[in-house]
């Protein structure tokens, strides 16, 4: 037949001494601070901010190795003989289109960002 546990928790020993209350002092509120910027949400917003460079880069990175090879297949295609080549004109000419409005949609982009900037300085000087 098991035992029942007693009713009453028996105390350990040493513990009766111990105080419940704890004096904060302000070393330990250093601590506490430095802590919530190890683990807190100042670290999770840097986390996320960390995250989305490494996310800008990698797609940076993936239209320049696109327009890298779609610039080598452009002049490939442009300095071999006819009969190296493995494009129709029609796609050629489709290659150059997107390429051709993928480079002015960025230069726009970059214009639309960067002018209304350029605009406010020249104003604040005046």
């Amino acid at each position: 037949m098991p035992t029942e546990p007693s009713a009453k928790p028996q105390p350990l020993d040493g513990l009766q001494d111990v105080s419940p209350e704890v004096e904060v002092t302000p070393k330990d509120d250093t601590l506490a601070k430095s802590e919530e910027k190890l683990f807190g949400e100042a670290a999770r917003i840097e986390d996320l901010q960390k995250h989305l460079h490494r996310v800008k880069v990698v797609f940076i990175w993936g239209v320049s190795i696109g327009a890298l090879v779609v610039l080598v297949i452009r002049l490939l295609h442009y300095v071999l003989p006819q009969n190296y080549t493995w494009m129709t004109p029609d796609q050629l000419q489709g290659l150059d289109k997107t390429f051709t409005g993928a480079i002015i949609g960025a230069i726009a982009t970059q214009s639309k960002r960067l002018l209304p900037q350029a605009a406010s300085k020249r104003r604040g000087s005046n």
